[in-house]
């Protein structure tokens, strides 16, 4: 494992080292290290979107179907936004490398969207009712919300209590994804 540098900068976990699929995903989508901000946008953009959906259940594939196309979209926006953004800053171009790198950059999006609508997908695949498999991506959703809070106090070297009130800031901001779903149902 690295070791960090003098700027402060914390070590990866280390996901490409271990040998479980299942705790390599987990770990690629927990350490967000190459663009955090998006893997935290994709999460709560995903938790709203199964809020939203779970208020018009019909259909449970359709539902999924609708939460991933607007993460693609959403994606796809994000990474537009941030590449005009650049250029409206600096007076660069576009050009198919610039593109690119605005895709791949924002792709964390997607990442942060991951965990709940794979959860989703387990739950359909073991037959769950279509109220459970909506419950279990928005609990997934808050669940990671309150892991990642956990894990800015804990990279924030706060004493016990102190990340157990970051770890409540999770679970306050969680909370409002099931204020949108009541108020929706």
């Amino acid at each position: 494992m690295a070791e960090p540098s003098s700027l402060g900068e914390r070590p990866p976990l280390g996901a490409s080292e271990l040998g479980n699929p299942l705790l390599r995903f987990v770990l690629w989508v927990l350490d967000p290290e190459d663009n955090p901000t998006s893997v935290v946008y994709g999460l709560l953009t995903v938790g709203t979107v199964i809020a939203v959906e779970s208020a018009r259940s019909v259909d449970i594939a359709a539902e999924i179907e609708a939460v991933v196309l607007i993460i693609f979209l959403y994606w796809l926006a994000h990474a537009y936004a941030s590449l005009l953004g650049r250029r409206l800053s600096s007076g660069s171009t576009i050009s198919v490398r610039t593109i690119g790198q605005a895709l791949r950059r924002e792709w964390a999006l997607v990442r942060g969207a991951t965990v709940p609508v794979v959860i989703m997908l387990l739950t359909w695949m073991l037959g769950w009712s279509i109220s459970a498999i909506e419950w279990s991506g928005i609990i997934s959703a808050i669940v990671l919300l309150v892991l990642f809070e956990v894990a800015a106090g804990l990279r924030s070297h706060l004493p016990p209590l102190g990340v157990v009130v970051q770890g409540l800031v999770g679970v306050t901001f969680g909370l409002t994804l099931l204020v949108v779903r009541a108020l929706l149902v």
